[in-house]
């Protein structure tokens, strides 16, 4: 094991639940999860017993798939580090790199990758850390298993454990970019959405609307509207609330992509979507002539989370209705071609069956 700390958790990690692999199994296509974890995201088997690879959608077959036994080795072994050590040196981490956003032990901080950059000790990022405290019990839904907010009293090594340091990292940087508010940008919006004087509240009239006009930011034919705000790197997480609605799709949209007529909703036409139709089944529009649909929740999700990270290429969809047990649904895995808005397609309001508003979570938690 000759990888950089963080790269073998990276290495070692199920790309569903970010989590250490657990009896890990490999498809015919190469990818790498969870036993239970590909069985929860990838639904029930086709007629052929086949189900889509969720990294690449190729077919592949479950129940065929034995334990790879040299990833499972892997990673009892890397369970054997002393908790809260440098998997590199089993030094301490003791010391918090700003530069990096990632603990990291004396040896690291002195001689090794992280020389020269700005460092302090992690008792003061604990401290700091706490003044977040709000913001984290709210981000921590990202992880399919995180602790509750009371055990940021612990102190950080600990907690760099449990997140499995690399995950923790991933969480301390979104922090601040994560939860920024945004706002519906009214300029795009389909000519039958009305978007709020706050743009955190839109909803589609039961009358008809007059044609849109030839801006081409504007959406035309799709019930749609973007965001204010355009991202371009790091990592994001955003929420909003659907509510009962029983039709909607939300994601992200490619900026330079066509918003003029009947969009194709999949991500070769800059379109990374997930909807509900007839208010409990679930799709997931990948490369196909139709949305997959997914397995039918056993609740309707009354409100989505969205995380999207550009480094590690994942676009994650989460049930984020209940804070303290977060559900993924689906997630894209590709690294996104550029600069995206993130995409709320309100949908018809079908003669006032789908008339209910979507709105956006503010970073206090609150929708508009």
């Amino acid at each position: 094991m000759s990888a950089a700390p963080g790269l073998l958790h990276q290495e070692l990690s199920c790309p569903l639940c970010l989590q250490l692999f657990d009896a890990p199994v490999t498809a015919e296509c190469g990818h790498s999860f969870c036993r239970a974890c590909l069985s929860r995201v990838a639904g029930e088997p086709a007629a052929d017993g086949t189900v889509p690879c969720p990294c690449c959608q190729a077919l592949t077959r479950p129940q065929a798939l034995s334990t790879n036994l040299q990833l499972a080795r892997l990673v009892e072994g890397l369970a054997q580090v002393p908790q809260g050590h440098c998997e590199e040196h089993l030094d301490p981490l003791s010391i918090y790199c700003e530069q990096d956003r990632a603990l990291v032990c004396g040896v690291c901080a002195s001689l090794g990758s992280h020389r020269g950059h700005r460092l302090l000790p992690a008792a003061e990022a604990h401290a700091r850390l706490k003044k977040y405290c709000l913001v984290t019990s709210r981000l921590q839904k990202i992880l399919a298993e995180s602790p509750p907010p009371a055990r940021l009293d612990i102190q950080l090594p600990v907690i760099s454990d449990d997140f499995k340091f690399q995950v923790w990292r991933k969480m301390f940087r979104a922090l601040m970019p994560a939860m920024k508010e945004l706002t519906f940008d009214p300029s795009t919006a389909h000519p039958s959405l009305v978007v709020s004087p706050s743009g955190r509240r839109v909803e589609c009239l039961d009358q008809k609307a007059p044609p849109a006009g030839e801006d081409p930011c504007q959406f035309d034919k799709a019930v749609a509207v973007v965001a204010h705000q355009l991202l371009s790197d790091g990592e994001h997480y955003w929420e909003v609330e659907v509510g009962d609605k029983p039709r909607w799709a939300l994601g992200v949209i490619l900026a330079q992509a066509s918003r003029r007529g009947r969009l194709h909703a999949v991500p070769s036409q800059g379109l990374w979507l997930l909807g509900l139709r007839e208010g409990k089944i679930l799709e997931a529009h990948v490369e196909a002539k139709e949305p997959r649909a997914l397995r039918t929740p056993e609740r309707r999700p009354l409100r989505i989370g969205i995380y999207l990270s550009f480094g590690d290429g994942i676009l994650s969809f989460y049930d984020a209705s209940n804070a303290d047990a977060l559900e993924q649904l689906f997630a894209f895995h590709e690294r996104l071609p550029g600069p995206v808005y993130p995409f709320f397609d309100v949908c018809w309001h079908d003669k006032g069956k789908n008339a209910q508003p979507l709105l956006l979570v503010g970073p206090d938690g609150e929708e508009a």
